[in-house]
């Protein structure tokens, strides 16, 4: 009897591990204080932090790899250069793009200031479509967010793209 019921804990803990394994992941920037913002993860997707001197960013794709989105921290970014900092960022990846018109918007309580625009992948120069998006979610701050991807892609994705920046929240 000791030995079925170790067997069935066993079983259970091997269950329960599988289960949380499927769930979805949440991600947070922090700085000295702890956490500044957290964004979730569906479990169709998987990320990965990338962390040097000048740079702490969080890179995402779905299984399909069809969609890429990261997140970094722009500490030189402002209103006013804004438009700058995120092109010296998208041109290393994308070409043909414009990023004249900012709308705002807000998720959560967080503003955001969003451009779209068509481009091109600078390896290939395969059409696809841009959005870029800064944010401070607490004061002296700044976050860049951008999205690649074709617009069929995007409409193939399109519930796990509105979860993914539906949870971008401050607390926890």
């Amino acid at each position: 009897m000791r030995n079925a019921l170790s067997l069935l804990s066993i079983i259970a803990v091997l269950l329960f591990a599988g289960i949380a394994v499927a769930e979805d992941t949440d991600f947070y920037f922090e700085d000295e204080e702890g956490p500044v913002f957290y964004i979730t993860l569906p479990d169709t997707w998987s990320g990965e932090w990338q962390e040097t001197e000048e740079l702490t960013a969080l890179h995402a794709v779905p299984k399909d790899e069809s969609l890429y989105i990261s997140i970094l921290a722009a500490a030189n970014a402002t209103p006013e250069n804004i438009g700058n900092v995120a092109d010296q960022i998208v041109s290393e990846l994308v070409t043909d793009y414009n990023f004249e018109k900012w709308e705002e918007r807000a998720i959560n309580g967080i503003p955001l200031y969003v451009s779209e625009s068509a481009a091109k992948i600078k390896d290939d120069g395969e059409e696809t479509e841009i959005m870029v998006a800064y944010f401070t979610p607490k004061k002296g701050q700044t976050y860049i967010l951008y999205a690649i991807g074709a617009k069929e892609d995007q409409n193939a994705h399109e519930k796990e793209i509105n979860a993914i920046f539906g949870s971008l929240r401050t607390k926890e």
